[in-house]
């Protein structure tokens, strides 16, 4: 069961069943390209929804927990540099982040802890570096209330 972030700060309800045992994923989608040479944010839970302002894409953690996993499927990558895909939280870098190279595409997943309390924001941030665009990008967080 996903937990639904809402944008630009606001409040989110923990989905039902939430606090109970178990882990639950946070689904990204994004077909949307993304150039060289630049830092994007993506919406956790959305559909495509890029901005290179943070503020505008976070989700809010709605209940206390931890982010167990991060896992990023890469179809299409042109890019000629590396390319990290990284949890933040309240505006800064966790250690959930995975890194693709120079045009690597496959599945690649982090499994390690990161504690965040309920009403910290957080988001996926995507750097590409060299030249050529990543495209066609599946995320999933992974969320355990404790």
């Amino acid at each position: 069961m996903p937990i639904s972030p809402s944008p630009q700060g606001g409040s989110s309800s923990p989905p039902q069943g939430i606090g109970g045992s178990g882990s639950y994923p946070i689904n990204t989608s994004n077909a949307v390209a993304i150039a060289s040479g630049v830092t994007r944010f993506i919406m956790p839970g959305g559909q495509g929804q890029l901005s290179a302002t943070e503020t505008l894409v976070e989700g809010s953690v709605p209940v206390n927990g931890t982010f167990k996993q991060i896992e990023v499927r890469v179809a299409t990558n042109a890019n000629t540099g590396d390319t990290p895909f990284t949890l933040r939280l309240n505006n800064a870098d966790t250690v959930l982040s995975v890194t693709y190279g120079n045009i690597e595409t496959g599945v690649k997943r982090l499994a390690t802890n990161v504690t965040a309390t309920q009403g910290q924001t957080y988001s996926i941030e995507v750097t590409t570096v060299g030249a050529g665009a990543i495209d066609d990008m599946f995320i999933t967080l992974e969320f355990e209330p404790s």
